[in-house]
C-alpha cells in the first residue's frame, strides 16, 4: 500500500475548499450565536493554548512536545467549533475534508511566530463569534485557512516536498508530452 503525495496544487485546492468550508461553518455558528457554556469552553481552550505557548516561550523550547499538545489543543479547538454546525452536510464536508493526513503534520515545520500567529487567529475568531459577528469571524476563519495554506507551502518548500514533481513536470515537457495527459494529478 503506497502512500498518497500531494503536490503543490493539491494542497491549494483542499484549502481552497476549507477556506470556503470552515468560513461557512463560522459565520452560521456566529449568526445563531454561542451560549455561555460554549463560549466559556472555548474560552478555556484557548487560555490553554496561550500558557502552552507563554510556558515555552519563557524556556526558549518548542520541541515537539509542545508542539504535540499544541496540535492537540487546535485540533480541540476546531472540532469544538465544528460541533456547534448545525448543518448537517456542511459539518460532514469539513470532516471530511481536515480527515486528511499532511494536515496532521503540520505544526512539526512551524516556527514559533507562525504557531503564535496561528493562535492570535484562534482568539479573533473566538471573539467575532461571542460578538454574534458573523461576517467578520466567517473572515477570520477564511484568513486562518488561508495562513494555514502557506505555512503548509512554505515548510513543503523548505523541506523540499514540492520541487520534486515540478521536476517531472519539466522533464516531460523536454520529452515533449503535455504535462496534463501523461503525470496524470500531478499536473494541474
Amino acid at each position: 500500500h503506497r502512500a498518497r503525495r500531494y503536490t503543490e496544487a493539491d494542497v491549494r485546492d483542499l484549502y481552497a475548499c476549507r477556506a470556503i468550508l470552515e468560513a461557512e461553518a463560522m459565520r452560521e455558528v456566529a449568526a445563531r450565536g454561542l451560549s455561555a457554556e460554549q463560549a466559556a469552553a472555548l474560552e478555556r481552550i484557548v487560555l490553554g493554548m496561550e500558557a502552552i505557548l507563554e510556558k515555552s516561550a519563557a524556556s526558549g523550547h518548542y520541541g515537539p512536545e509542545m508542539r504535540d499538545t499544541f496540535r492537540r489543543m487546535n485540533n480541540e479547538f476546531h472540532g469544538f467549533l465544528y460541533s456547534l454546525v448545525q448543518n448537517r452536510t456542511l459539518k460532514k464536508l469539513i470532516d471530511q475534508i481536515t480527515d486528511l493526513p499532511f494536515a496532521v503534520r503540520t505544526f512539526a515545520n512551524f516556527t514559533p511566530d507562525q504557531i503564535r500567529e496561528s493562535h492570535v487567529a484562534h482568539k479573533r475568531i473566538l471573539a467575532a463569534l461571542i460578538a454574534r459577528d458573523a461576517v467578520r469571524a466567517d473572515a477570520l476563519m477564511r484568513e486562518h485557512i488561508w495562513a494555514a495554506r502557506d505555512r503548509v507551502l512554505q515548510a513543503r518548500d523548505i523541506h523540499g516536498d514540492s520541487g520534486r514533481h515540478r521536476g517531472r513536470r519539466r522533464a516531460a515537457r523536454r520529452r515533449g508530452a503535455h504535462a496534463a495527459g501523461r503525470i496524470g494529478s500531478d499536473a494541474r
